[in-house]
């Protein structure tokens, strides 16, 4: 008898349990291929145009720590970003241009 109603309890707490768990959001990682920005190719994977301008800054990638980011800034103020892989030794095709106006 007394081992029923602990079966009973413990049943009842585990169906308890699952009825109040819910499922939480997944969190999505950003994507600039998203939002308001171009996202272009690099149109030689060996090299950067030197129409690109002049390279402003190296910054990078957070929690990546074999890639970085190259800021290229030309004569009209437009940046564009290109991911450097430094174990692969090479860019990303896929850059992102930011235009200034």
């Amino acid at each position: 008898m007394v081992l029923r109603k602990i079966t009973y309890i413990f049943l009842s707490g585990i169906l308890f349990l699952s009825l109040a768990c819910a499922k939480l959001p997944e969190k999505k990682a950003p994507s600039i291929e998203n939002g308001n920005l171009v996202v272009d190719t690099l149109p030689d994977a060996s090299s950067i145009p030197s129409e690109w301008g002049a390279l402003i800054s190296v910054c990078p990638i957070g929690e990546y720590a074999t890639l970085a980011q190259l800021w290229f800034q030309d004569e009209n103020g437009t940046i564009r970003i290109v991911p450097y892989n430094v174990t692969t030794n090479k860019f990303s095709p896929k850059i992102v241009v930011i235009p200034r106006k």
